[in-house]
């Protein structure tokens, strides 16, 4: 999860600075996370040019559903574990 979270961080900044997706680094980044980003992408339109410093809302809103999801993940993992130490 937190490595996610940290490509989906480091995909607002690069979007944020108008990094290109033609660079190495920056183009590994922008594929791993694309199939995440490009859900949200209806709610929250960005700016189809890499070239250009735009605020990437949608790769924000991907971090924060991830990391709702891992915390309910973690919550019913422990609500389980918790109810099998009582049996």
């Amino acid at each position: 999860t937190a490595l996610i979270v940290t490509l989906l961080g480091l995909r607002f900044g690069m979007r944020l600075l108008g990094v290109r997706q033609d660079i190495p680094f920056p183009g590994i980044v922008y594929g791993i996370t694309a199939p995440l980003v490009e859900r949200f992408y209806s709610l929250f339109p960005a700016n189809e040019r890499f070239d250009y410093p735009a605020a990437e809302v949608a790769s924000l809103a991907t971090a924060w559903v991830i990391i709702v999801v891992a915390l309910l993940a973690y919550v019913a993992g422990l609500l389980i574990a918790h109810t099998r130490r009582e049996r």
